[in-house]
């Protein structure tokens, strides 16, 4: 079958990536990872050819990667890296040598504001529940507008500790649940008693596991005792969220021959 014209310029194209992936020390299930990481950039430009793209459009890629915390921090970098190879080695714009590709794999520490330009709220909570409105499901910006100096300082705080990207959305959504659930109260009059309640409802109600009632303390603790000093001490017992039961996904080899000698059939 003959090769059509432009899948011969597709196939070189990702041909000259793997070599300049290669030359860098790119190679095996890492340059595969580019690769895709590349791939993803594309289609995400929806036909704009790459000659035509310009640092902005780089920035405003990154920062909805960023905000949206589908990637780990490690892999983040990976894409920053990815990316970088393939405007600077393989497309050659004139701006690709300039950008700032070492900071932007920290973009909550030197571009706070573009990120938050892209930011959206109620993205980043792994929660049972599908569609259902809880307590502390967020509604619209009301939060975001009416403590943005608590979320702000919140924000400063993290950042100074180089704390990840993820934490810092993390602890943010966070306190916004947690105000929110207790119907949108100055957090700074909010203590121990409150605390303990959302917790024991994370358990009861939103029936999250333990790692996400666990970060959800730990969001709390860090706001009273870091960013604003008031530390609200023990909280006493409240309910524990429960790992929930899983089915083996191996079986013994006494459960294999009940199995078998269950069987009818050739097959």
């Amino acid at each position: 079958m003959e090769v059509q014209p432009n899948q011969d310029r597709k196939g070189a194209f990702w041909s000259r990536y793997k070599k300049a992936l290669d030359a860098e020390g790119v190679r095996g299930s890492e340059a595969d990872c580019c690769i895709k990481r590349a791939e993803s950039f594309i289609k995400s430009a929806k036909g704009l050819r790459l000659k035509e793209h310009t640092a902005e459009d780089m920035s405003a890629y990154l920062c909805r990667e960023a905000v949206e915390g589908r990637l780990k921090d490690w892999q983040y970098g990976q894409m920053v890296d990815a990316l970088r190879i393939l405007f600077d080695q393989v497309v050659k714009d004139p701006w690709a040598s300039e950008f700032p590709r070492d900071m932007w794999k920290e973009p909550h520490l030197h571009f706070p504001e573009q990120l938050e330009q892209f930011d959206q709220v109620g993205r980043h909570l792994p929660v049972s529940g599908g569609n259902q409105v809880f307590a502390d499901s967020l509604r619209g910006r009301r939060v975001a507008d009416q403590y943005g100096s608590q979320l702000a300082r919140l924000r400063e705080t993290i950042r100074g500790r180089n704390y990840s990207i993820r934490t810092e959305q993390s602890y943010q959504e966070w306190l916004m649940r947690f105000i929110t659930f207790h119907g949108y109260r100055v957090p700074e009059e909010l203590g121990a008693g409150e605390v303990k309640s959302y917790l024991t409802y994370l358990a009861d109600v939103r029936r999250v596991s333990p790692n996400t009632q666990r970060q959800a303390l730990n969001a709390l603790v860090f706001f009273y005792k870091e960013v604003i000093e008031r530390p609200f001490g023990d909280i006493g017992e409240f309910a524990q969220s429960k790992r929930p039961r899983r089915l083996p996904v191996v079986l013994n080899k006494e459960e294999v021959s009940r199995l078998l000698d269950n069987l009818t059939g050739s097959y």
